[in-house]
């Protein structure tokens, strides 16, 4: 900054700027000038002429002031960085409860609903029948020796019997429909807009289907 103050003196040029200086004192401070050689009538200079300002005050203002945007940015940089771990915590608290509540509604076994999910769905769906004056038909099955078939091949094979069975009636019912494990070999499943008709044809295609599962179990249908 001095180099470049000199040079544009001895070229005879005004130089403006801010540069630190030094008081008699010693201490040093900021300064705003401008200094313009003098010259004589053969253009010698004989003096500079120099025009200041002390702005340390207003350079120490201009420090705090980037310091206490820095700061704010770092604190808008930390504000932002936990509005991203809220969102990402309340994200996955939000998956959990409704993974809980998905769970408390289903069956563990078979991922068919339970009776509380059951219970629930079912309470929706007749509302929505009851407003549009649909029909809601109604399917109780229940697999026929089941018991039997747990004491001769053990209760696992009768776990994958159900698991099995789950698996058929979501290939054969609509994705409207509302199937149930309602106890241990009975199902009940809520047909949506469906008549008399409309229900015993859905029950006699699953009987079919289910014939198809072990030989000798029969699924019956009420």
């Amino acid at each position: 900054r001095y180099r470049a103050l000199w040079r544009a003196l001895r070229r005879g040029e005004t130089w403006s700027g801010e540069f630190h200086n030094r008081k008699k004192d010693g201490t040093l401070y900021w300064e705003q000038a401008s200094i313009s050689p003098i010259r004589d009538a053969e253009g010698r200079v004989l003096r500079y002429l120099k025009v200041a300002l002390d702005i340390t005050a207003q350079k120490r203002l201009e420090s705090d002031l980037r310091a206490s945007v820095q700061a704010l940015r770092e604190h808008e940089k930390q504000l932002a960085a936990a509005n991203r771990q809220l969102a990402a915590a309340t994200r996955a608290l939000r998956r959990s409860h409704e993974q809980l509540q998905r769970q408390s509604q289903q069956d563990a076994l078979t991922g068919l609903l339970n009776r509380r999910g059951f219970a629930s769905e079912l309470q929706r769906l007749r509302a929505s029948a009851e407003r549009r004056g649909r029909p809601v038909g109604i399917l109780i099955l229940d697999i026929d020796h089941f018991k039997q078939l747990n004491d001769r091949y053990g209760h696992a094979a009768g776990d994958e019997l159900l698991k099995a069975l789950a698996a058929l009636l979501r290939r054969q019912l609509r994705a409207s429909d509302l199937v149930c494990r309602y106890g241990g070999d009975e199902l009940v499943i809520a047909l949506p807009d469906a008549d008399e008709a409309a229900v015993r044809h859905a029950g006699q295609r699953i009987l079919e289907a289910g014939g198809s599962l072990l030989p000798g179990l029969f699924v019956r249908a009420h």
